[in-house]
């Protein structure tokens, strides 16, 4: 599954990360809003290959979460190998 983020930059999804949208139920806006305005911007520690985006969510409860975006990404394309709410990034970051 491909988004389109801009003109330009598309977002790829592995077969992995559409499971967890699926069983996390992840909105694909909020997977933009990662990439658009991320709350930061981290490298894998164990992978220089991957990167963390983190973005902030409100639920639909009025709660905020922070989705946590693991992708790899080249000129044109993101692909996104998974992604998560993360509650240890909540505490840091918010």
């Amino acid at each position: 599954m491909i988004i389109q983020l801009t003109g330009t930059f598309s977002i790829f999804l592995s077969n992995h990360a559409i499971l967890q949208i699926e069983k996390r139920k992840i909105q694909t806006s909020w997977i933009k809003e990662a990439f658009i305005n991320p709350i930061k911007i981290e490298l894998d520690p164990k992978d220089p290959q991957l990167k963390w985006t983190f973005g902030q969510v409100k639920g639909q409860d009025g709660s905020i979460r922070v989705l946590k975006v693991v992708y790899k990404d080249s000129v044109t394309l993101f692909k996104v190998i998974t992604l998560h709410f993360d509650r240890n990034a909540k505490r840091k970051l918010l």
